[in-house]
C-alpha cells in the first residue's frame, strides 16, 4: 500500500525537476524538436512489480506528451544518456543502490 503512494510522488518530483531544469536552460519553444530533446533513460528492474512497470510507462508517456521525448522503460543504462529516471527500490531495481552506479557517473 505504501508503494502505491510513494511511486506517484516520486514521478511527480522527477517530472517537476525535469520541467524546472528544461525551463531554466532552454529557450522558450512550444514545439519540441528531436535535436533539442535530451537522451532519456527510464530504468526499471528486470523483475519489477506491475506497479513499477506501470509507473515507468506513465512517465514515458508524459515525457512524450509534454516534451516530445521518446523514451521506453528499459532494464539497463547506457553511458550516452543525458537524464536517467530510476524507478523502484533497492529490492526491485539494482540501479537504485549507490553501489550499482557506474564509476565516475554523473547520475
Amino acid at each position: 500500500m505504501r508503494t502505491r503512494i510513494i511511486v506517484p510522488i516520486i514521478i511527480f518530483l522527477m517530472l517537476s525537476t525535469l520541467i524546472a531544469a528544461s525551463a531554466a536552460s532552454a529557450p522558450v519553444s512550444r514545439v519540441p524538436t528531436a535535436a533539442a530533446a535530451p537522451r532519456v533513460a527510464v530504468i526499471v528492474g528486470t523483475n519489477a512489480p506491475e506497479l513499477e512497470k506501470f509507473a515507468a510507462d506513465e512517465l514515458c508517456g508524459y515525457l512524450k506528451r509534454l516534451f516530445g521525448i521518446n523514451a521506453r522503460p528499459q532494464t539497463g543504462i547506457w553511458r550516452s544518456v543525458d537524464v536517467a529516471f530510476v524507478i523502484g527500490s533497492p529490492a526491485t531495481n539494482p540501479f537504485v543502490t549507490k553501489v550499482s552506479w557506474p564509476k565516475g557517473s554523473r547520475l
